[in-house]
């Protein structure tokens, strides 16, 4: 069952501004308050460049969220470590990649693609 804000049990708030919250799937608590951050940061105009601030970075910033096991397809473990990466911009934070290697082979899914998903 779900609201209008969104699954039962998930954050209101977060799925009125973002569209997501830190319960969904494949979402972390990171991503949320980094989400939240970028977000409040482009209301108030703080990141704006301040001739007599601090020098601002491009504005966007790569995170990794949670680390996660799941299921080894190559060893049959439950050993394989995986990550969402995220980039947080001025725009808001999107996914764009992951990150899984198996900590008992070293199996990667990624290992034939290049690094890329």
């Amino acid at each position: 069952m779900t609201t209008t804000d969104g699954p039962l049990g998930h954050s209101r708030a977060a799925h009125a501004a973002h569209g997501w919250c830190s319960h969904c799937r494949d979402r972390s608590v990171a991503e949320e308050l980094l989400a939240w951050r970028v977000r409040e940061n482009s209301h108030t105009g703080c990141g704006e460049h301040d001739p007599d601030g601090p020098p601002e970075h491009d504005g966007n910033v790569p995170l990794v969220g949670e680390m996660r096991h799941g299921w080894c397809p190559t060893c049959q473990a439950a050993s394989l470590a995986m990550a969402t990466i995220s980039a947080a911009t001025t725009e808001g934070v999107t996914i764009i990649g992951g990150y899984a290697v198996c900590e008992g082979c070293g199996w990667s899914p990624y290992a034939d693609t290049g690094g890329l998903p």
